[in-house]
C-alpha cells in the first residue's frame, strides 16, 4: 500500500451488503487505512467491507468491533480515488463500485496452495556415497537418491514419487538420516509463470515508430499525466512500440498494465511480453481459475509483479508505481461492460487512472473510436501516426465480389464465390495459410417456416434459435435453451414439417471446406470451440505453428492476431453488420472489416482479401476495403454533429427490465414524462421504446435514450429514477450500442 498504516480508534466501513450508508466500528488495534478490507459483524453474522474513513470518536453510541483485517484484499489509494470517480460518473452506488474493483476470487474463500518440497540436506558427495552403498538398483532409497542427484534444485514430493516410482516411505527414511529435507512451500498458481519462452531482442524501429516511442518516453520521464493515440495501419508495428515503451517504463521503475480486448489475443501478447521480460508477469481474465487469480492479485499487491496483461477487469490491478497503461485495439466493444452496473468502459477507466497517478495512457488502433480521434483534434490527446507497415510491405489487395451475381450463376444462395475458391486453392498449393471470417456461429443461423415465414425463436428470449449440427440441437445463444429440431413446429401457423434451415454459420463453413478441399487442415475458432480453459491458446498455437491451413472464425480472429503465413483473408458476409438501426453501426462495421482485412500479408509475402457482399455500393465497404479511415471519419463525424450524437453530446441509455410487459411499458411512459418535465434545457429525450432485443432470459426490455450537452444534466436526471418493485433499471453511461 502506498500510504503508511495508521491506528485509529474507530473507522467507517461500507459493507458489501445492500446497505448504502457506512457503518461505524471500533478498531481493536489493527493497522487500518482507507481501502483496507475487513470482516465485521452485521446482524449476527460476519460480512466483508471496506474502510472508507478514519474516526477519532464513534458516530454511534454502541459500536461493534472489527473482527479481522483482510490484508490480501486491500484497495490502494489510487483505486479508492478511482472508485469515487466511477460512482459519480457511472451513476452507481459507491459500495457496488468497491466490490467491482476486486477480482471474484477474493470474494470467495480461496486458500493458498501448499505442497511438500524435497531438497538436499547432505552434500552431493554424501548423497552419492549413500547411493553407491546400496547395490540393489531396485531399492527405493537408491532410486530416490539418484533422482534427487539429477535435480540439484530440488523437486516437489509428487514429482519425485512419479519419477522414482516409489512410495513416500523411503523419502521419510532419508529425511531421518539427515540426507534430505522435506518441507511445505507455497505454490505460485499464476498463469504461465512456469512456461519457458524463447528470449527475443528488441527489433529495430523505423523512423515513424522511433518518433512515437520518443514521444511516449518523454511523457513518462516528465511524470505528468498524458494520453497518446498510436494510430497506425494494420501491421504497422504498434506492438513493438508497446514493448519498447514497457521496457523504458521498467527502466524507470514504473509498473505497467497492458489491456487487450479478446482472450484470443492474450496468448499472443503473453508470448511477446515474456520473450522480452525476465520478471514475473500477471495475467488476468475471466477464464483463469480462482487460485490463479488469487495468486496473481497477491503478487501484484505486494509488489512482486509489476507487469499485468489482461482483459477489461485487469485495469483494476493494484500495480505499484503505475507509470504506463496500454490499451490495444482501444475501439473494441469488449472493453465496455453492458450487462450490469457499473457499465464502465475500461479504456476510459485507463485514462482516468493514468490521470490519478500522473501516468501515461497509450491507446493503440488502426481504426480508433470516433471519441478518441475527436479528442486528438481538440488536443486533449496526443497522436502518433504510423502510415506504413513495419516491414514496408504493402497493404493487402482487396477485391470486392458482388454475391448477387454469384447467386444468379449458382441459382441459389451461394456461400463461396468462384474467385474465393480459386484463391484458396492457389494458397493451399503454395503452402500458405488462409483466414476466413464469418461473424455467425453454428451451422445454420435459424429455422424458418416455409408457410408463413415465422422464425423459430427461444421461449425465454426474443432471438432465433441457432442450429448446431455437431450436437443436432437448436440453441439460444443468450440463455442456453435447447430443443430437438425434429420437434420444432411453427408457433404461429401451427404447420407441421414446414421448418427449413437458413443462414450459414461457421460450423457449416468448416464442413463445406473440408468437403471441397479434402486435404486441407481446417480449424474453427468461435465461442463453441473455445468454451474450455486453454482452448484459445491451443487453437492459436496450432495455427501459428502451421498445423492447419485454414482458420475459420468469428470476430475473435479479426483483431490483433499476427500470423505471418496468412496471405489470404476471405470475408464471407460483410453485410450482416450493416442493417442495425444504431448510430454506431457504420463505425463498428468499418472497424471490423478493416481489422479482419489487415490480417493478410503481414509476413514476407503480399496479402489479398476477398470481400463478399450483396451491398457493394455501400460507402462503408468502399472505405474499409481501402483502409481509408480519415475519409470515413470525416463523412460520419459531420452526420454525428448534425444530429447531436457522441462525441458532440453526452448520452445515457436507461434500460428497463421486467417479467410483466404491461407494467414495463407503463413505467417507461411514466419515466419519460417525468424526465421531460424536470430536464435541463440542454437535454434531449428520445421516446421510450422496446429494445431491439425485446426479451432476454424471460425478461421484457425497454429503453429511454437521453442526450445532453452537459454531463451534470444527466446526473440530475439519474436522481429522478427511484427503485421499483418488479422492474430492474440499468443506467448505461456512454453506451456503445443503442439498439439491442
Amino acid at each position: 500500500m502506498e500510504s503508511a498504516s495508521i491506528t485509529f480508534p474507530y473507522v467507517e466501513v461500507l459493507v458489501d451488503q445492500k446497505i448504502t450508508k457506512p457503518l461505524c466500528y471500533e478498531n481493536r488495534g489493527l493497522s487500518l487505512q482507507i481501502g483496507s478490507r475487513v470482516i465485521v459483524p452485521l446482524r449476527n453474522k460476519l460480512v466483508k467491507g471496506t474502510v472508507i474513513r478514519h474516526l477519532a470518536k464513534p458516530s454511534f453510541e454502541k459500536t461493534a468491533k472489527i473482527d479481522s483485517l483482510l490484508v490480501e484484499e486491500s484497495l490502494t489509494a489510487d483505486l479508492m480515488q478511482l472508485a469515487k470517480w466511477m460512482s459519480d460518473y457511472y451513476l452507481t452506488p459507491y459500495q457496488k463500485i468497491l466490490v467491482t474493483l476486486l477480482p471474484s476470487s477474493l470474494k470467495k474463500k480461496t486458500e493458498k496452495e501448499e505442497q511438500y518440497f524435497i531438497e538436499r540436506k547432505g552434500t552431493t558427495q554424501q548423497l552419492t556415497d549413500a547411493a553407491s552403498k546400496i547395490f540393489d538398483p531396485s531399492n527405493p532409497q537408491k532410486k530416490v537418491l539418484e533422482t534427487i542427484l539429477m535435480h540439484p534444485k530440488g523437486l516437489y514430493l509428487s514429482k519425485i514419487l512419479e519419477l522414482a516410482q516409489v512410495s513416500k516411505s523411503p523419502i521419510d527414511t532419508l529425511v531421518k538420516k539427515g540426507l534430505l529435507d522435506l518441507k511445505k512451500i507455497e505454490i505460485d498458481r499464476s498463469y504461465f509463470q512456469h512456461e519457458e519462452f524463447i528470449k527475443a531482442p528488441a527489433k529495430e524501429l523505423n523512423p515513424e515508430q522511433q518518433i512515437a516511442l520518443d514521444r511516449i518516453v518523454k511523457k513518462m520521464q516528465s511524470e505528468k499525466f498524458h494520453t497518446e493515440l498510436l494510430f497506425g495501419v494494420t501491421g504497422s508495428g504498434k506492438t513493438e512500440v508497446y514493448l519498447q515503451a514497457m521496457q523504458r517504463a521498467r527502466d524507470l521503475g514504473l509498473g505497467v498494465i497492458f489491456l487487450v480486448p479478446e482472450i484470443a489475443l492474450t496468448t499472443q501478447t503473453i508470448e511477446r511480453v515474456r520473450s522480452r521480460f525476465k520478471e514475473q508477469i500477471a495475467v488476468l481474465h475471466h477464464r483463469l481459475s480462482d487460485g490463479e487469480r488469487f495468486d496473481a492479485y497477491r503478487g501484484i499487491l505486494n509488489g512482486k509483479i509489476s507487469i499485468v496483461i489482461g482483459a477489461r477487469s485487469a485495469i483494476f490491478a493494484p500495480v505499484n508505481k503505475l507509470g504506463l497503461i496500454i490499451v490495444d485495439e482501444e475501439q473494441d466493444g469488449s472493453f465496455k461492460q453492458t450487462e450490469e452496473m457499473p457499465c464502465y468502459n475500461a479504456r476510459d477507466i485507463a485514462i482516468v487512472r493514468a490521470k490519478l497517478q500522473d501516468a501515461v495512457c497509450l491507446l493503440g488502433s488502426a481504426t480508433p473510436s470516433f471519441e478518441t480521434f475527436y479528442n486528438t483534434s481538440l488536443d486533449k490527446y496526443g497522436i502518433s501516426i504510423l502510415n506504413k507497415r513495419a516491414k514496408n510491405n504493402p497493404l493487402p489487395d482487396v477485391k470486392i465480389v458482388d454475391m448477387r451475381h454469384e447467386d444468379d450463376k449458382k441459382k441459389g444462395h451461394c456461400l463461396f464465390s468462384d474467385l474465393l475458391l480459386d484463391k484458396i486453392k492457389e494458397r493451399l498449393e503454395k503452402g500458405e495459410q488462409i483466414l476466413l471470417f464469418l461473424n455467425r456461429r453454428g451451422f445454420f443461423k435459424c429455422q424458418v417456416c416455409t408457410t408463413c415465414n415465422e422464425t423459430m425463436k427461444c421461449e425465454q428470449c426474443d432471438v432465433c434459435l441457432t442450429y448446431h449440427k455437431g450436437e443436432n440441437i437448436l440453441t439460444c445463444h443468450l440463455c442456453g435453451f435447447t430443443i430437438d429440431p425434429k420437434k420444432a413446429n411453427c408457433k404461429k401457423c401451427r404447420s407441421n414439417d414446414t421448418m427449413r434451415f437458413k443462414g450459414p454459420g461457421t460450423e457449416q463453413v468448416e464442413r463445406a471446406l473440408k468437403a471441397i478441399f479434402k486435404e486441407a487442415r481446417v480449424l474453427r475458432m468461435d465461442r463453441d470451440t473455445t468454451r474450455h480453459k486453454g482452448s484459445h491458446d491451443d487453437l492459436y498455437r496450432q495455427f501459428k505453428s502451421h498445423k492447419a491451413d485454414i482458420l475459420i472464425g468469428t470476430q475473435m480472429i479479426a483483431k490483433g492476431l499476427d500470423f505471418p503465413s496468412v496471405t489470404l483473408v476471405g470475408i464471407l458476409n460483410a453485410d450482416s453488420m450493416l442493417h442495425i438501426p444504431d448510430f454506431r453501426a457504420s463505425e463498428m462495421a468499418f472497424q471490423l472489416l478493416s481489422q479482419v482485412s489487415g490480417r493478410a500479408g503481414r509476413g514476407d509475402f503480399p496479402g489479398e482479401v476477398i470481400l463478399q457482399t450483396r451491398l457493394p455500393d455501400y460507402q462503408v465497404i468502399h472505405h474499409a476495403s481501402h483502409e481509408a479511415y480519415i475519409a470515413f471519419y470525416n463523412e460520419e463525424i459531420s452526420i454525428r454533429n448534425q444530429f447531436g450524437y457522441p462525441p458532440f453530446k453526452k448520452m445515457i441509455r436507461i434500460v428497463l427490465k421486467s417479467l410483466d410487459i404491461d407494467l414495463l411499458n407503463r413505467y417507461g411512459a411514466y419515466l419519460t414524462g417525468l424526465i421531460e418535465k424536470n430536464k435541463e434545457k440542454d437535454v434531449d429525450v428520445l421516446p421510450y421504446t422496446l429494445c431491439g432485443l425485446t426479451k432476454a432470459k424471460g425478461e421484457h426490455r425497454g429503453q429511454i435514450l437521453i442526450k445532453a450537452t452537459k454531463f451534470s444534466s444527466i446526473q440530475k436526471i439519474a436522481v429522478l429514477i427511484q427503485p421499483q418493485k418488479k422492474i430492474k433499471v440499468l443506467l448505461d453511461v456512454d453506451p456503445i450500442q443503442t439498439f439491442f
